[in-house]
Parts: C-alpha cells; sequence; structure tokens
C-alpha cells in the first residue's frame, strides 16, 4: 500500500494564505457590495424582517411596492434571522453562500474523476460562465443551495440516517415545484436502504421538522396561515418558461395540462424504476435534477442551473475527446444564444423555454456519439 503523500510546510503556508485571502476578500465583498437580490429581498430579508417585528412577513407592500412573499413558510422559520441584518449586508452573505455552495457542488463531482487539466480548465469555465448561475447568485434564488442540500440528504438516506435527512429535506421546500423528482426519489431512496422502517422514520422526521419550523411563526404572528394563502392568491400570473405553461398556451388549458400530466407521470415512473435498482445514486441524482427544468410545472430560467451537474459530470465521463469537444461546442451555442436573447431582446423568461432542452439534447446526443466511437474502438481490437 501507498503512503498517502505528506502535505510541506511551504503547502500548509500556501493554502492558509489562501484561506486568509478568500476570507478577506469575502468580508470585503459583504461589507461593500451593493446588490439588489429581487427574489432574496422578497421571500427571505423581508419576511424575516416583518416577522421579527411582529407583523405579516408574507404582506411586503408596506415595504415595496410589490403583493408579497411566496415560498414556503417553514423555510421563513429557518432564514427568518437574515431580517435582523441590513438588507445589503443580507443580500450579500447569500450571495456568498451561493458561490460557496457552487464551489462545494463542483468539487464534489469533480474530486473522484481525476480529470485531464484542459477538460478541467473548460469545464470550470463553463461552470462559472453559466447563465443561470449568474442570473441565481444575481436574483438570490435557491436552487444552487437546494441542489446541495438534496446531495446531502441522500447521503444521509444512504447511512440509514433519517434525522439529518428529513431537516435537510424541509430545508429544500421553499420552492416546492422543484422537489416533483427529487422528493419521489428520495421516498424510493429511504424504501430501498431501510424499508418501511426508514421510510416512516424519514417522512416522521420530515413533518416533525416541518412543525419545528413554522414555530417562529406561530409565536410571532399567529395568523400567518390566512395570510399566506392571501399571499398565493394575489400573486400575479407570470409568462414562464415551463412546458406546462407552454402547452396551456397552445393547446388550450384542458388538453394542455393532460398532456403535461402524461409526460410528467411517464417521466416520474421511468425514473423510479431507474432509483429501484441504481447502486450509484449520485448519479442517478445528477440526471434527476437535469430532467426536473422539463417537468417542474413552474420554473424560471435560473432554474436551468439544476443541469450543471449534468454538464460536468458528462464532460469528466465522456471517453472520446470528439464527444467532449462536440459537447463544449453545443455549450458554447447555448451560450451565445442565451446572451443575445439577454442583450438584444426584453429578456421575457418565456424566450428562454429552449435552453433545457437543447441541453438535453446535447447531453444525449454527445453520449450516443461517445457509445457509438467506444464500440468502434473495441471492434478494432
Amino acid at each position: 500500500m501507498h503512503k498517502a503523500r505528506q502535505v510541506s510546510h511551504s503547502e500548509k503556508i500556501l493554502i492558509l494564505f489562501l484561506i486568509v485571502g478568500f476570507l478577506i476578500v469575502t468580508c470585503l465583498f459583504i461589507v461593500n457590495n451593493q446588490m439588489l437580490s429581487w427574489d432574496f429581498r422578497n421571500n427571505v430579508w423581508a419576511p424575516g424582517y416583518l416577522l421579527l417585528n411582529q407583523r405579516n412577513p408574507f404582506d411586503l407592500s408596506d415595504l415595496f411596492d410589490i403583493s408579497g412573499a411566496v415560498w414556503l413558510p417553514p423555510f421563513i422559520g429557518a432564514t427568518f434571522y437574515l431580517g435582523l441584518l441590513p438588507e445589503r449586508i443580507a443580500t450579500n452573505i447569500w450571495a456568498v453562500l451561493n458561490v460557496v455552495a457552487y464551489f462545494s457542488l463542483l468539487a464534489l463531482l469533480i474530486t473522484p474523476q481525476k480529470p485531464e487539466r484542459l477538460w478541467l480548465i473548460l469545464g470550470l469555465l463553463g461552470a462559472l460562465l453559466f447563465p443561470p448561475f449568474v442570473s441565481t447568485v444575481i436574483s438570490g434564488q435557491i436552487g444552487i443551495l437546494n441542489m446541495l442540500i438534496w446531495f446531502s440528504s441522500f447521503y444521509f438516506l444512504s447511512k440509514k440516517q433519517a434525522g439529518p435527512a428529513g431537516f435537510l429535506t424541509i430545508l429544500s421546500i421553499s420552492k416546492p415545484q422543484l422537489l416533483i423528482l427529487v422528493g419521489p426519489a428520495m421516498l424510493m431512496m429511504a424504501y430501498r436502504m431501510g424499508k418501511w422502517p426508514l421510510l416512516i422514520r424519514f417522512i416522521a422526521y420530515g413533518a416533525l421538522f416541518t412543525i419545528l419550523l413554522t414555530i417562529p411563526l406561530w409565536i410571532a404572528y399567529p395568523q400567518w396561515i390566512n395570510a399566506y394563502i392571501e399571499a398565493l392568491r394575489l400573486m400575479p400570473g407570470y409568462e414562464q418558461p415551463s412546458s406546462l405553461h407552454l402547452l396551456r398556451v397552445y393547446l388550450g388549458n384542458t388538453i394542455g395540462i393532460l398532456v403535461w400530466s402524461v409526460f410528467c407521470i411517464g417521466i416520474e415512473l421511468t425514473l423510479l424504476r431507474y432509483w429501484k435498482r441504481t447502486k450509484d445514486y449520485r448519479k442517478a441524482l445528477i440526471w434527476t435534477l437535469a430532467l426536473t427544468p422539463i417537468v417542474a410545472p413552474y420554473t424560471w430560467s435560473w432554474d436551468y442551473v439544476l443541469l450543471m451537474p449534468a454538464l460536468i459530470w458528462t464532460l469528466l465521463h465522456l471517453k472520446s475527446p470528439i464527444s467532449k469537444t462536440l459537447l463544449c461546442v453545443g455549450y458554447g451555442f447555448v451560450w451565445v444564444a442565451t446572451i443575445r436573447i439577454r442583450l438584444l431582446t426584453d429578456g421575457n423568461e418565456i424566450r428562454f423555454w429552449w435552453m433545457s432542452w437543447m441541453i438535453l439534447v446535447i447531453l444525449g446526443v454527445v453520449w450516443w456519439i461517445d457509445h457509438r466511437i467506444h464500440q468502434k474502438d473495441h471492434a478494432k481490437i
């Protein structure tokens, strides 16, 4: 057996300097930067601020010219303390958390693979320039943090630890539509790992933490349930790039919902069959996340950040340089088209409906090409 290489004294000093430098830059960013993250302000900071002042956390009309906050209440119970901070400081902290979570995800995907330097650099560059990542950080969205939470939840389920898995899952239900595929996969994972006892404990812990996280709302504003329902009722309708919205627009309400339901159930059943037999939960989760944007009933272009793990994982696992190059070219096409739409149009979200579909098509094509090349190489041997 080879002994693990000892870290030299100079390397320890370099690591220490890097950590200190990162902390200094982070502190300067938090203190001095002026960001306006619309979604963080409206769904995290403002509800927390109002709750701490014993006011309706879902009615933001006293603070801003908008109707209300609509992320699920347990998430407010978990983050209300951010309302203690000035909005600017809290916003910057949230942006830093998103960036740290993103790099943590990339490390999680890259570390086991030991990729070639060229593909590693291209993968990291593509990940950092991925438009949904940029818009997630700017708007103060939750998709990146949710992905890290879900990977952690599945890890705890694989270790049959229902408590931490249940707690983390409840933290991620701020936008429940994004759990449309991940949620059933979690239930399947819990059942596979520990049969009914683990599944029941997982659900029970989820229910328990849901109750615990709403305690701050019960204490500070006991009428919060009616207030939240009213906020949902007043939420305006938006044009959005979800499959359900597009099908309802072009096929009519009834037929659109019917087609979407059949499509959704088909993907759900296919994934559950895959989850039932897979031994690699990380790979299964990566593809479950990638399919979520085309299935979720309510999505925005920043939710396409859920596709990044599949892009990175594919780049690192393709065998042929040809298929890797084609993936980079396809990504470049999507990137240029997305930026052009942002800069040259009104940026209406519905204009980005094609993006998730195009990325999935590109992923499918490069995997098919890679498989064909691999088959030909085998035939020559």
